[in-house]
């Protein structure tokens, strides 16, 4: 039986978060089945983290810190694939703290998700 990819976004941004699952879910269609959860507020719910796969975590969220909520996943599970999406590119190297696998800049969205996938 096939095992399904388990994605989780973590954004405050709503109109961000439908563009960047809407690119996966097309990405995602040709190989596998992915199954894509969206979290725009109450970021801290760790008791979903243990069971996806990749992550894609912004840094600035409104009431919350994507890198603080990357340690979290980083205790969680030291092979979570964490993918930081931001619009401060410069925090990049403060990301590397918790190993992510990529950083996807919000401005060079399209050509960093070509490169990501």
């Amino acid at each position: 039986e096939e095992i399904a990819v388990k994605i989780l976004i973590i954004d405050d941004d709503k109109k961000f978060t439908d563009t960047l699952k809407d690119d996966v879910i097309k990405f995602f269609k040709e190989y596998d089945k992915a199954i894509i959860t969206v979290i725009n507020e109450n970021f801290r719910q760790v008791d979903l983290f243990n069971n996806y796969h990749i992550f894609f975590l912004d840094i600035d969220l409104l009431t919350d810190n994507g890198l603080t909520i990357a340690k979290q996943l980083r205790e969680l599970d030291s092979n979570a694939m964490i993918i930081f999406v931001s619009s401060r590119s410069n925090l990049v190297f403060k990301t590397f703290v918790v190993k992510p696998f990529y950083f996807l800049r919000k401005a060079n969205y399209k050509k960093d998700l070509i490169y990501f996938f």
